[in-house]
């Protein structure tokens, strides 16, 4: 099995481009046995199981004998367009219309001595395509440029003047929503002066992993599980003595005066079911820039009038052609029913047609373990499932761990395995909102499925634990 990011870093070698590109087609490029082997020379950690890459699928990935890498590919109509445009000629801009423009186009440039030409204007979109492609996905290496160092301190330095802190607490949310019906949530922090900061989430997706982060949180604050569940960039204002060196570079790149007086921008980039990491890609840099560019054009209108804030408040604002305009919108308690479709459909009905009910209960928990595992450039935080017979003793205990951010369909899968095989009790109790939301997926009609009402059980059993795995990972010297 072969990785992704051995695959770009053999693509991205430029020894290697000649290989694929008269094979780039149909948006697949094709390796032979020949060429995975060549790729297992790049020293670069696998980042899991083909099956469970959410680049490479396991149906997309493997025939026999080649593998297949699907890459987003140019149609063929926009590249003779791009390609007549380039040249200027107005005879193939003509073929544009055609339904055969691309096969008109190779009859063409054969005719009119244009293949170089051709060849070296199709290499140059390949190239695009893949570049593209790592940003996206977040593969590229990436050393911000002066230029983007300074823009990124611009903006954090203003966000800063402009003391969102003094408007909102980590309470009031404000939704905006971007031309195209994206939309970006936003949390405050440093009211009650603990520590400055904005946390972005981008996406319907992460609005309720946000909803379900802000109530575990209000539930259970003995339990971290609440900082691995979504996705977000995160900006806090520390003291310089607090700044990785990922920080301190940018201070530097940006020819920032140092004063030891004053806080500076800390990035932290939190990916669900993975350990935090600073701005490691071009992506989330753009990401960045682009949340606190729409954040400072908020505040500016926000701040113009006088609002009374005696109490939790949230805003939806819509931002279209520079113009924002805002108003108080009811924030939802629960995620959207649509949050609750965590496995297909069909595991769904399998599982609910295998698994045997009986009169009894269970106590369903899940939380996470000071147990990484490393997966390349990431750390995947392991996540403990725990199930309790109805006399709390431990039938059932199981690590899992997802690199793609799919933490919660491998807790469903590991749990159904385990009610498959011991049967379903009519009434189930889950230790946080994350269990309950897995296992009302699961059970629909099956059992009756609730929060449990004394939480001390599972904090005390994961208390244990956790002291057990950290002193086994000191004794063996494993940083966590």
């Amino acid at each position: 099995m072969i990785s992704r990011r051995k695959v770009f870093n053999y693509l991205k070698d430029e020894k290697n481009k000649d290989i694929f590109y008269d094979r780039f087609k149909n948006n697949f490029i094709v390796f032979d046995e020949k060429e995975i082997a060549k790729l297992e020379k790049y020293n670069f950690e696998d980042l899991g199981p083909v099956e469970k890459d959410k680049l490479l699928t396991y149906d997309e990935c493997y025939d026999d004998d080649a593998t297949y890498v699907h890459l987003p590919a140019l149609k063929n109509t926009y590249l003779v367009k791009q390609y007549a445009k380039k040249i200027k000629n107005k005879e193939l801009l003509e073929l544009c219309k055609t339904r055969k423009s691309f096969s008109y186009l190779l009859i063409y440039i054969k005719e009119h001595d244009l293949e170089k030409s051709w060849n070296r204007f199709y290499r140059n979109a390949i190239n695009q395509i893949i570049d593209d492609w790592l940003i996206m996905n977040e593969l590229d290496s990436f050393v911000p440029s002066k230029d983007e160092a300074r823009t990124l301190y611009e903006l954090t330095n203003e966000v800063l003047e402009l003391q969102p802190w003094k408007y909102f607490s980590d309470l009031d949310d404000f939704v905006i929503e971007v031309p195209g019906g994206m939309i970006i949530t936003y949390t405050i922090l440093g009211q009650a002066n603990k520590q400055y900061g904005v946390c972005m989430y981008f996406g319907e997706e992460e609005f309720n992993n946000h909803i379900l982060e802000r109530n575990m949180v209000c539930s259970n604050s003995e339990s971290a599980i609440a900082g691995f569940i979504k996705d977000s960039y995160n900006l806090y204002y520390d003291e310089l003595e607090d700044l990785d060196d990922f920080d301190l570079d940018l201070l530097k790149k940006a020819d920032v005066k140092i004063n030891n007086d004053r806080y500076y921008p800390n990035y932290l980039v939190m990916k669900k079911g993975l350990m935090p990491t600073s701005i490691m890609n071009k992506f989330t840099y753009d990401t960045f820039v682009f949340g606190l560019i729409l954040l400072i054009k908020f505040l500016f209108v926000y701040t113009k009038k006088t609002h009374k804030h005696d109490s939790e408040f949230h805003y939806k604002v819509q931002y279209n052609f520079n113009e924002m305009t805002y108003k108080k919108m009811k924030f939802p308690f629960l995620p959207s029913p649509e949050y609750l479709q965590i496995i297909n459909s069909e595991t769904i009905e399998r599982f609910r047609s295998e698994a045997e009910t009986f009169d009894g209960a269970y106590y369903c928990g899940v939380d996470i373990l000071p147990a990484p595992v490393n997966y390349g450039d990431y750390n995947a935080i392991t996540f403990l499932i725990i199930i309790l017979d109805e006399d709390k003793n431990i039938i059932y205990s199981e690590p899992v761990n997802n690199p793609n951010g799919e933490y919660m369909k491998e807790i469903a899968y590991a749990i159904s395995g385990f009610f498959i095989n011991n049967g379903v009790p009519k009434k189930l109790y889950a230790s946080n909102q994350i269990m309950l939301y897995i296992l009302l997926s699961l059970m629909g009609d099956m059992a009756k499925v609730k929060m449990i009402d004394d939480d001390k059980i599972f904090n005390r059993i994961y208390h244990d634990l956790y002291e057990q795995f950290k002193q086994l990972h000191e004794e063996n010297n494993i940083v966590a």
